[in-house]
This record gives C-alpha cells, structure tokens and sequence, in this order.
C-alpha cells in the first residue's frame, strides 16, 4: 500500500517518523519538506501548506490513491512545545513567545514553522486531507488505528523527542490564553480542542 505520513511539527513527530523509517513509508515535512525550507527535489511548489506541497511533489494521482496520516496536538499544549524548541531560545518567556507570535514576529524561519497552524497544513475549505489522525493525548490507541489502515501488526510506539516541561496550563495566564485561542481558534474548532 502507498502510504504518507505528513509530518507536523511538535505533534509527536519524531516517533512517527522513525515509525516510518522502518517500515518504508513516505514521510514529509519540516527539514525535508516544508514551507520554510523547500529542498532541491520540491518541483513546481508554489504553496506554503504542507498537505499541497505533498500533494504537488508526488503528484496527484499518487497522493489521491495513498493512505494518508497525520498527527495533532492540542494547541494550547503545542504552543508551549514550541516555546520550548531552540528555535525561540532568543524569547525570555512564554508570555514573550505569544506576543511575538500575534504579531508575527518570529525570529528566524524554523520558529516560524514550529508555530504553524494546523488547520493550513491539513485541510482544504474545511475538508480534512488526510485518512487518519493520530492525537498526541491519544498517541498509542490512535497510532494503532494508523496500523490497522496500514495492514501492518499494531506494535508500542515509544514518545520520542518528547519536551520536558510542566503541564501546559501552568504556562498561561488570561492574556496568553487569550492570544493562542485567538491565533488557533481554527485549530481548536477543526480538531475539538479547548483548554483544559
């Protein structure tokens, strides 16, 4: 079976991806394909969100006929990831980080890339583009269902790369709240996220 793994960042990627690695499946997005860091083999891509410039570089027949898989977060819980990836390191708090990112100041392309909504890079006029989604806060339950669509033995996927930090409503008070609901708003309604 054709298979894609779109790989979106700071949602639990870096397991999948070396899921992927073993099982000879597809994988794109961020160092080797994204809207920040196009790579020589990328033809004919004139988009920035992820799921179309897949979709452009495999062409249309391949990607239509591929089962395709994603992975989300909830992005009150991302942003706090992303705050803490090295691409911010140049912010001095996540207060910072969300003023920075509401006013579209970002400081350097990956971080850029790190803060992407997930709604640009996995729908189309509200369609949703992939087969599956696996839910970080339900990692190994939907990973299986990944699996199953797969035809491949559902088998533990470890939680690599994960970030150490506290849980995310720690991070937050009503202005920065205020600023991921209102940044991510799509985000939050197309995958039934809140803050809780």
């Amino acid at each position: 079976m054709n298979a894609i793994y779109i790989r979106i960042p700071r949602c639990g990627s870096t397991s999948i991806v070396q899921f992927c690695q073993k099982n000879d499946i597809d994988f794109f997005g961020g160092q080797n394909m994204g809207f920040w860091n196009m790579n020589s083999n990328t033809k004919n891509n004139e988009s920035e969100f992820l799921w179309e410039c897949i979709h452009n570089h495999v062409e249309a027949d391949n990607f239509n006929k591929s089962f395709k898989f994603s992975s989300v977060r909830n992005p009150f819980s991302r942003a706090v990831s992303a705050f803490k990836h090295r691409s911010w390191s140049s912010v001095r708090n996540f207060k910072e980080y969300c003023v920075c990112i509401k006013m579209g100041e970002y400081p350097n392309a990956s971080a850029e890339w790190h803060s992407s909504s997930l709604t640009d890079h996995l729908t189309k006029d509200g369609q949703l583009m992939v087969d599956a989604l696996i839910r970080v806060e339900n990692f190994q339950e939907d990973f299986n269902i990944v699996c199953d669509g797969l035809g491949i033995q559902r088998q533990p996927i470890p939680h690599a790369n994960k970030s150490e930090h506290k849980h995310y409503t720690a991070y937050y008070d009503d202005e920065t709240k205020g600023i991921i609901a209102e940044i991510y708003k799509d985000d939050l309604a197309n995958f039934n996220y809140d803050f809780q």
